[in-house]
């Protein structure tokens, strides 16, 4: 067993760690003026006030994040992508590892591999628990109380002093990644499980927990408020942080036909904290059927791990703004019980979540195939990107067919999906992609304009442009490329891949390709049906004007 621990254990690193350098690693577009506040507050030589150039974005989340980008990337002296998210892999490793220790315990090695090995598949941890986001340092600090009193029970419960300090100290790290209103669900939580263990009696839970209660959230709230002693600016804070990002999400229209109907209901918060766990869905859905069924039977752990996940889920309902996010930290709970569920998942289940990995493995590698045929450059993918995709299909067949080792591969099978959706992006985060070495110099120093769709999402080109003054130009300006050339020195221009180079009046000092965001229904069935792969990128073309 120990063996089979290291080897997921280095395959999930793999996985994880993948290109994750890359500019096409899953995401969310918050990680851009995470990037951008980390850079300038690293520049202002201080940790506090955090700093900013955008428009009402500065105090947008707690400090911890910046702080962990400054470290890591050396007061951004060391400035990659890869120097600001390796921390958040690290925090995501730390707390699947969490999940195994939990399931292990509750239920042996083999319910703690697969809780460990379903965290990790979770598509909701592998989009949030790589890039450089609040998600993977809150996660990891709000699930390690809850997951040490799990494990050490029957001592942790009746400890006054020890572990509602070293509880809060948690808390308040977990607070200042994300915000203090996570207070009210972990204490909730807390509550109901020391509750319970009193039996339900009010008494007993008032005169013997509630100032245990006190004392952690008073710990970690105190920590939180540390934010505010030292930052030069508390006001900012206030107006910036506490009105606009936490209350001002509270209550917006008819709370209850927003509760019920329309985009943002109970429904849908329920529907997408499911569909986070991607490719588990089935198994994970059957999971919860069979607990419902066996509830009677439940150990007294499996009921504190749903406590938890209603918990939160009841909580975040209260906002008008819900989303599956605020749900992340209960994903680990969720992992847990899928792997103590894991040998009584019927087999059905794990062939539907087979057939849909290898139909995307499937498609990927078709895809991957004809992308190099329209470029007419077979080595566009390296031999090992050929080989990853192989294996999977591989190991996803053999699971398929042979039912004996089925329970075992579907992890694998499910687990390779990812390298190999990476794989398809391999030639964007290579040369076809990237800029060259004499491009890169010939700009340094020199102020570029580049285009962005989103909120300091130009800050990416500090990474392909590295000693370039990048300032960004919105895509929704529509500014064609004469007026582009008039106004800046320096620029970037994206074109369609059917259209020349702007050679017109400027100097083209390179290109590259680039992904398309947005198509209409029309291109998407060219896509699908008439091969034309030409609507999937963009060529972007480094220009100098000769104004």
């Amino acid at each position: 067993m120990k063996v089979i621990l290291v080897g997921a254990m280095l395959l999930v690193t793999f996985v994880y760690l993948y290109s994750l350098n890359g500019q096409h690693i899953p995401s969310n577009g918050d990680e851009y003026p995470y990037m951008h506040i980390t850079r300038m507050t690293a520049q202002s030589g201080a940790l506090l006030p955090l700093q900013s150039d955008l428009v009402d974005m500065r105090n947008t989340k707690p400090p911890m994040l910046f702080w962990q980008g400054i470290a890591s990337t050396g007061w951004g002296q060391h400035w990659t992508q890869w120097r600001l998210r390796w921390p958040s892999v690290a925090y995501t490793l730390l707390t699947g590892l969490m999940v195994y220790l939990v399931a292990s315990k509750l239920r042996g090695p083999k319910a703690g591999l697969a809780g460990f090995l379903g965290y990790v598949i979770f598509i909701s941890t592998y989009r949030y628990g790589r890039p450089f986001l609040t998600d993977p340092g809150l996660v990891f600090w709000l699930t390690l109380p809850c997951f040490v009193l799990l494990y050490y029970r029957s001592t942790i419960i009746n400890s006054r002093w020890i572990y509602p300090l070293l509880a809060g100290l948690a808390l308040g790290i977990g607070f200042l990644y994300k915000s203090f209103i996570l207070a009210l669900p972990v204490g909730a939580t807390l509550g109901w499980w020391y509750w319970r263990e009193r039996k339900y009696s009010l008494v007993e839970f008032i005169k013997r927990d509630s100032w245990k209660l006190i004392l952690m959230m008073g710990v970690g709230l105190g920590l939180f408020s540390l934010w505010f002693v030292f930052d030069p600016d508390p006001g900012s804070i206030v107006r910036e942080f506490i009105f606009k990002e936490n209350i001002g999400k509270m209550g917006k229209g008819n709370y209850l036909v927003n509760l019920l109907w329309g985009d943002s209901t109970v429904w849908s918060l329920a529907i997408e904290f499911m569909l986070g766990t991607g490719l588990l869905i089935v198994p994970t859905v059957t999971m919860m059927y069979r607990a419902f069924r066996e509830r009677r039977s439940a150990g007294s752990e499996e009921r504190m791990l749903w406590i938890w996940i209603l918990t939160f889920f009841l909580v975040f309902t209260i906002p008008s703004q819900r989303s599956a996010r605020y749900l992340l930290p209960v994903t680990p709970a969720l992992a847990v019980l899928l792997g103590l569920y894991w040998d009584r998942i019927p087999y059905w289940a794990y062939r539907i979540a087979l057939v849909l990995a290898g139909l995307f493995i499937g498609g990927v590698t078709y895809s991957c195939f004809r992308l190099a045929n329209y470029a007419g450059a077979s080595e566009m993918y390296p031999s090992y990107v050929w080989l990853i995709l192989i294996v999977s299909i591989a190991v996803t067949v053999v699971a398929l067919v042979r039912t004996r080792w089925m329970r075992g591969l579907v992890p694998v099978s499910l687990l390779l999906v990812y390298p190999c959706l990476t794989a398809f992006f391999h030639p964007l985060e290579h040369e076809p992609g990237r800029y060259p070495e004499d491009v890169i110099e010939q700009v340094r120093g020199r102020e570029v304009w580049v285009t962005h769709n989103f909120n300091a999402k130009y800050e990416r080109y500090r990474f392909l442009l590295p000693g370039a003054d990048i300032h960004g130009y919105r895509a929704g300006d529509k500014l064609g490329p004469e007026e582009l050339k008039s106004r800046y020195e320096y620029v970037g221009i994206c074109c369609k891949m059917t259209d020349p180079a702007p050679t017109n009046g400027c100097t083209v000092l390179g290109s590259r390709l680039d992904v398309r965001t947005r198509h209409s229904g029309r291109e998407i069935k060219e896509i699908l049906f008439e091969n034309r792969l030409d609507h999937l990128f963009v060529k972007e073309y480094l220009v100098r004007s000769s104004r």
